[in-house]
């Protein structure tokens, strides 16, 4: 069972007020807090491994939460993203998520709306968080490779053999042989087939 308790959470709003009233509120559910009153701090401290979901206000002196929204997004992977907005922020809220926002609130919130949502969206984001780290690590692993094993690889990968490798590349069978072990070895496999399915997760 996915664990939604104890995850950080980030409220970024100028007004003290909300910001006091939401940290009491998601502190009672046992997550941690940080808050920011404003978005160039945040983005200052931003680590999409730190936080689990981040709530913006629309509406704020200097940066706004979707000039946030908009740098975040630029990422290969950012948290949850919950925009509370007035009314008359509601058409940019529903621009932000149409652009990959996961939910906007009315103010006032609504506690119980807000603590379901947003368990509801750190359960959802957790198998997108542990692809996002999964991608990360083969793409090192990759960056480890020489030329020489990137061309045995794909070659590896197509179901030749190591004496086709070896006519392909102009290369003796031993050292087609020593490659192939060093390859699996930097990619933590054991065979061509286990590189090939570790190799579709970053398709």
């Amino acid at each position: 069972m996915i664990n939604t308790k104890t995850k950080t959470i980030a409220i970024v709003d100028d007004d003290e007020g909300v910001r006091d009233s939401l940290t009491w509120l998601l502190n009672s559910q046992d997550h941690t807090i940080k808050c920011y009153s404003n978005g160039e701090d945040f983005l200052k401290d931003y680590n999409p491994e730190e936080y689990n979901c981040i709530i913006l206000d629309v509406r704020m002196p200097g940066m706004n939460g979707l000039e946030i929204f908009n740098k975040l997004r630029t990422q290969n992977y950012f948290p949850p993203v919950v925009f509370l907005s007035g009314h008359a922020d509601l058409c940019t809220a529903v621009e932000a998520v149409k652009n990959g926002a996961s939910e906007f609130l009315q103010k006032p919130v609504v506690n119980n709306d807000l603590v379901n949502q947003i368990a509801d969206l750190i359960k959802n984001d957790m198998e997108k968080r542990e692809k996002w780290r999964l991608t990360n690590t083969i793409k090192d692993q990759l960056s480890h490779l020489t030329s020489r094993e990137q061309e045995v690889m794909h070659l590896m990968l197509t179901g030749k053999l190591n004496k086709q490798v070896a006519d392909e590349l102009g290369i003796a069978i031993k050292t087609v042989e020593v490659h192939r072990s060093r390859i699996l070895e930097k990619m933590n496999v054991r065979s061509a087939l286990a590189l090939s399915h570790l190799l579709s997760n970053i398709q």
